[in-house]
């Protein structure tokens, strides 16, 4: 008969000649003494000891404790190692429940990170909407100013065009008045 392969939520070997199978799902109350059993050992509990969903592995604990004593375990060096294994599986594997923890946490910071984006986003849309209106302001002192020195300019340059025609005008006048003096002269 080929060994059965568990895919439960973890197993253990179970003692005793009434055992069907020798493959136990570790539920709550077995991590519970597990993690006694590792307490007692000096080791540290697995990250997920009180929780009810636990790690699902395919570890067949009977056919692995089947090949130690077959390499020259006991059977109790082989089925303390089929535990040791199952803890050490358990204490190392990732949880559905941790990923969807894992993945809660990543959410919630991507969160906060773009509620930052969008704050700093209004921020910059702030200072940007003040730097328009302080260019806005700049631009029309700065035309104002260009105004009344080319209405300066305007001013002085018709009245120098003014000036020059008058003195143009007398010396016209002048000179007609010259050629005109020549001609009764003659």
């Amino acid at each position: 008969m080929a060994p059965r392969r568990a895919a439960c939520r973890g197993s253990v070997l179970r003692k005793g000649p009434s055992a069907r199978s020798n493959i136990v799902p570790l539920t709550l109350s077995r991590a519970r003494s597990h993690a006694r059993l590792r307490a007692d050992a000096g080791q540290t509990a697995p990250r997920h000891a009180n929780r009810e969903d636990l790690i699902a592995i395919a570890l067949d604990t009977l056919a692995y404790a089947r090949r130690l004593r077959e390499a020259g375990f006991s059977e109790e060096q082989a089925e303390g190692q089929a535990r040791a294994l199952a803890i050490a599986m358990t204490d190392s594997l990732t949880t559905k429940q941790d990923l969807r923890e894992f993945e809660m946490r990543v959410d919630a910071r991507f969160e906060r990170v773009d509620a930052r984006f969008e704050q700093i986003e209004r921020h910059l849309d702030t200072r940007l909407n003040e730097f328009e209106k302080r260019l806005e302001i700049r631009l029309a002192a700065q035309d104002q100013r260009l105004d009344a020195r080319l209405g300066e300019m305007t001013a002085r340059f018709e009245g120098r065009l003014a000036d020059l025609e008058r003195r143009t005008t007398v010396r016209l006048l002048a000179g007609i008045g010259v050629v005109s003096a020549l001609v009764k002269l003659l």
